[in-house]
């Protein structure tokens, strides 16, 4: 959770989001994740994309480091804090492989594994030691070498090569899972002797899958979104759904999905805008079935809101959609998954506050929603309720 947002006041702020407009402060979860299965035939290297709080990044097929939207905190990495409409390049001359824009600041992996992060930094989300803001990209952990990374809010999670995993910044809800509720201005080891293969971050909750496919949450559980059961808050990492195994996992705003091995989807958590899919509003505290039946191999949860996309390819989103950000060319919430851009093979996605965007089996970077800071990256700062296809440079 981000610092303007006072201790104590989860419960509140959840109560009263559903009020606020496209341009208000996010609590989501935006991370670039690859997919869980090799499903789909690649032509080329494709692009990659992560929609943030009101921003968002991407990287060509060439690694090539592309930032538009707000830009405020410094979170697009181009040296200001001018808003661009449309991509612009980041870090010239720097060959990226992975990417996450989280709500305030950004991150990135260099093909030679080195972290790189910049934007807000007060409650030291960026990892460098301190708390100043970073207007473009600076080097995390120097000397260690990463394979993801993944912003949230106000804290960030990465795993190195070796497969262990760090995290740092605000942690007032235990959300960095070092045991303790302290900030920490620069990585930490979290679950020490543990190999990590995936990590997400959210905004007061993280979650995280081993090696050996065990599905672990740690962090704020107001209203279940760890899936343990409870709505207590842990500070250390702790098991879910225990004896299932997971291949992929997305932490978003209050709410929790992830995908097994066997390519069953199921979320947990907030659900007061359908953003679990499963028919209703009603939280849950432990992982259910979506979409029985149906077999995915990507998923993103975003502000509330989520999609996913199945194993042949189909994308599909539900939930909140007062923004359009499910793409249905409508702005009509959706309480179970319906398909999105009919007939056009996904090969990720990556769900933001208000926002939302996709690349295709084709290469073809598409956003839609809000768009108020341009955020959707087609020059302009229209809502789009349907697909548009953006231009990277």
């Amino acid at each position: 959770m981000s610092g303007s947002n006072q201790p104590g006041l989860i419960s509140l702020f959840v109560l009263l989001i559903f009020a606020q407009g496209c341009s208000a402060s996010s609590l989501s979860k935006n991370s670039e994740s690859s997919p869980s299965s090799d499903t789909i035939t690649y032509t080329a290297p494709l692009p990659k994309v992560s929609a943030g709080g009101h921003h968002t990044c991407g990287v060509t097929g060439a690694g090539v480091f592309n930032c538009w939207g707000r830009n405020i905190e410094g979170q697009l990495g181009n040296g200001t804090t001018t808003q661009r409409n449309s991509p612009v390049v980041i870090d010239s001359g720097t060959s990226y492989s992975q990417i996450s824009a989280g709500d305030y600041h950004s991150c990135g992996i260099t093909t030679a594994g080195g972290l790189k992060c910049w934007g807000r930094n007060i409650e030291g989300q960026l990892g460098d030691g301190t708390t100043t803001n970073r207007n473009s990209p600076v080097v995390i952990d120097s000397g260690t070498s990463y394979s993801q990374i993944s912003g949230g809010t106000s804290h960030s999670c990465g795993i190195t090569t070796a497969g262990v995993l760090k995290c740092w910044g605000y942690n007032y809800y235990g959300q960095l899972g070092d045991g303790t509720t302290t900030q920490r201005n620069s990585p930490v080891v979290i679950d020490s002797g543990t190999s990590y293969s995936q990590i997400s971050s959210a905004g007061p909750h993280t979650c995280g899958i081993t090696t050996a496919g065990v599905l672990k949450c740690w962090g704020d559980n107001t209203i279940g979104e760890l899936g343990d059961g409870t709505t207590t808050q842990r500070n250390s990492p702790v098991v879910i759904d225990s004896g299932t195994s997971y291949s992929q996992i997305s932490a978003g705003n209050y709410h929790t999905c992830g995908i097994t091995t066997a390519g069953v989807l199921k979320c947990w958590g907030y659900n007061y805008f359908g953003q679990l899919g499963d028919g209703t509003t009603t939280q849950r505290n432990s992982p259910v079935v979506i979409d029985s039946g149906t077999s995915y191999f990507q998923i993103s949860g975003g502000g509330h809101y989520t999609c996913g996309i199945i194993t042949a390819g189909g994308l599909k989103c539900w939930g909140r959609n007062i923004y359009g950000q499910l793409g249905d060319g409508t702005t009509t919430q959706r309480n179970s998954p319906v398909v999105i851009d009919s007939g056009t093979s996904y090969s990720q996605t990556s769900t933001g506050a208000t926002h939302n965007c996709g690349i295709t089996t084709a290469g073809d970077l598409k956003c839609w929603g809000c768009n108020d800071y341009g955020q959707l990256g087609d020059g302009a700062t229209t809502q789009r309720n349907s697909p548009t296809v953006i231009n990277l440079n």
